[in-house]
């Protein structure tokens, strides 16, 4: 605040006046800069966190279709596929019948069928049901003609015969005297549709047509992305794909203009919400995966925080204003009653008040640069423990998909097999199945949460935790690396609690760093090991992560915990940094133990919680 106030406005009720208009109005600006920092806020760490969410749902859906692609592969070179369609015989059309549907149960696929060079279909795992594709002729398909004449095709269409959509994958089968005819995969994608719709979230997949072939929302599939003419719809038509589909367009609507962030009708809501919106590229294929996320709950949270904070700030320096207004005005007060006495005396009781003023004035603006600059610094320590954690994040996010992929395949093949049992009335092989299907469940719940949970902000708040957990997840987040470069992990897990009062997401990265800087350590050695134990002092409870790499050199001993200081080629030197400042953050601390024999050995000792 001005202190020549008084010069300004006249009048201790008009100087109030005046204060409190201005500090309503710097208000009024903190509470909209406040919602478009938290809104920004907000809509960035939404994006960032479906992003990893869609990279796991590409991968899903490309195991998926690299499955079926073998299993195309292998019916196409398959010698009694070839010699039924060579001789043609009843007998042997029978046992490649069933020899259709037992692959088709063991792949998970929808339908296997096989087809003359004449188009007619000879074979098919649904030979016996209401929808068998024997007899049909299916030479007007794209997939059949793309096969014979360039080896495979592809065509995600409306079954003519079962009107159930899927995505046809074929290949041209070769005889001793040439072209006998086409195999032909079946894909249906409903089970893997039903797994993308956790939450108000919404998925779906459109082709470069930009017609929507899979969705989480059961009502989009051959919608279109993008509105179409009539000529257009009427192109579409014709190519039998999409059959009598209504190809009309999505309920999806740019954001003020923006891709990112969209506005979309979503069943069972009645009326638009705003989601963030993440689009990546399928490879392989001319899809495009498209994924929705809900914002406005999250744009609440932020915004709130965003102008309590800035209305916090304000209300300290209207305190700091008003003791000021009051001060100069009891100074006024004064100088008045003083003036009575003497003249003199009055002018120099107007310097020093006027110089009081000035230094009350310039205390403020030190106070708040001080407060201004703590701020900050404290914001940027946050932001660069995030840039670390999620560096290491990118660096296993490539290793969790693939532990994600594996039981992702092994819960297909139980469930494919579960309902097999089912109609055989083996109930208690089929609740085999069930119960190994929800355990590879837990599985990849576990996965995901420590996925999850390692990638939030930490809010560096101390709470009682067991140190156990913090290790376990930290090896479950880097177990696809440790597997990768062939590390023995030696760790033998203590039989009880070791509880600690730390910030559990403090501590994961913490450790999480120590285990990654030891197996860069490691590559390119033999025999490589990390050795991780736990030991208790008085008053203190240690953790101790060691390798037998090449060690650290006395000269950066000296500086290993100093901003920027790597020995690596492609390090930024801030790993350890930060886990030295999130360690003191709770009261630990973390050194290096300059006494190892080989290898080099960090320690991260914790203060005994009292009872």
């Amino acid at each position: 605040m001005d202190f020549s106030l008084k010069r300004i406005v006249r009048g201790p009720l008009l100087q109030w006046a005046f204060l409190g208009a201005v500090l309503l109005a710097l208000g009024g600006v903190a509470l909209t800069v406040g919602a478009y920092v938290g809104e920004a806020e907000a809509d960035a760490e939404v994006l960032e966190r479906g992003d990893a969410t869609t990279q796991l749902q590409v991968s899903a859906l490309l195991a998926e279709l690299d499955k079926q692609r073998a299993v195309r592969f292998l019916v196409a070179r398959d010698a009694d596929v070839i010699a039924t369609l060579n001789n043609g015989q009843p007998l042997a059309v029978a046992g490649l019948n069933q020899k259709l549907r037992t692959l088709a149960e063991g792949a998970g696929a929808s339908v296997i069928y096989v087809i003359n060079v004449a188009g007619d279909t000879i074979a098919a795992s649904n030979f016996d049901t209401d929808e068998s594709f024997v007899g049909n002729n299916y030479q007007y398909r794209a997939y059949f003609r793309d096969a014979m004449s360039g080896g495979t095709g592809q065509l995600f269409a409306m079954g003519a015969t079962s009107r159930v959509p899927g995505l046809y994958v074929s290949e041209r089968i070769e005889g001793p005297d040439g072209t006998l005819g086409v195999a032909v995969v079946k894909i249906d994608f409903r089970l893997l549709e039903t797994l993308w719709a956790p939450g108000n979230a919404a998925t779906y997949v459109t082709d470069a047509r930009d017609v929507v072939l899979l969705s989480s929302v059961p009502n989009w599939q051959f919608y279109a992305a993008e509105t179409k003419s009539a000529a257009e719809v009427a192109g579409l038509r014709q190519s039998l794909q999409y059959l009598s589909a209504p190809l009309r367009p999505l309920p999806i609507a740019s954001h003020e203009g923006r891709t990112d962030v969209v506005e979309a009708l979503i069943p069972p809501h009645e009326t638009p919400h705003q989601f963030a919106r993440v689009q990546i590229a399928v490879p392989t294929t001319d899809w495009q995966l498209s994924a929705l996320f809900p914002v406005e709950a999250e744009r609440a949270a932020a915004i709130t925080t965003t102008r309590s904070n800035a209305l916090l700030v304000l209300a300290a320096g209207a305190a700091l204003a008003a003791l000021a207004l009051a001060l100069l005005q009891r100074s006024d007060r004064v100088g008045r009653r003083m003036a009575d006495q003497h003249h003199a005396l009055e002018l120099a009781v107007e310097t020093r008040t006027a110089d009081l003023a000035a230094t009350n004035h310039a205390l403020v603006e030190v106070i708040n640069e001080r407060d201004t600059a703590e701020l900050n610094a404290a914001r940027l320590r946050d932001e660069l423990t995030q840039a670390n954690r999620l560096a290491s994040l990118g660096q296993i996010a490539a290793g969790v998909a693939h532990e994600i992929n594996q039981p992702l395949g092994a819960i297909r093949a139980y469930a494919d097999n579960g309902q097999v049992f089912l109609q055989r009335s083996a109930n208690a092989e089929a609740l085999e199945n069930f119960g190994a299907i929800s355990r590879l469940t837990d599985r990849i719940t576990k996965i995901t949460e420590h996925l999850r949970d390692f990638s939030r902000k930490g809010g560096r708040n101390a709470v009682m935790m067991d140190l156990r957990s913090a290790v376990d997840a930290a090896l479950s987040l880097l177990g696809a690396n440790i597997r990768h470069q062939n590390v023995r992990i030696d760790y033998t897990r203590p039989q009880t609690d070791v509880p600690i009062f730390a910030d559990e997401t403090g501590v994961e990265q913490i450790i999480v760093n120590l285990i990654q800087n030891a197996l860069e350590a490691l590559e390119g050695r033999a025999n490589k090991a990390i050795f991780i134990a736990f030991s208790s002092e008085p008053g203190s409870v240690n953790l101790r992560v060691t390798d037998n790499g090449p060690g650290v050199s006395p000269d950066m001993a000296e500086r290993i915990f100093t901003p920027f200081s790597t020995s690596k080629a492609k390090g930024l030197g801030l790993g350890l940094v930060i886990s030295q400042d999130l360690a003191q953050s709770f009261g630990a601390s973390l050194l290096l133990d300059p006494n190892t024999a080989s290898g080099a050995s960090f320690v991260l000792r914790f203060p005994r919680p009292t009872p």
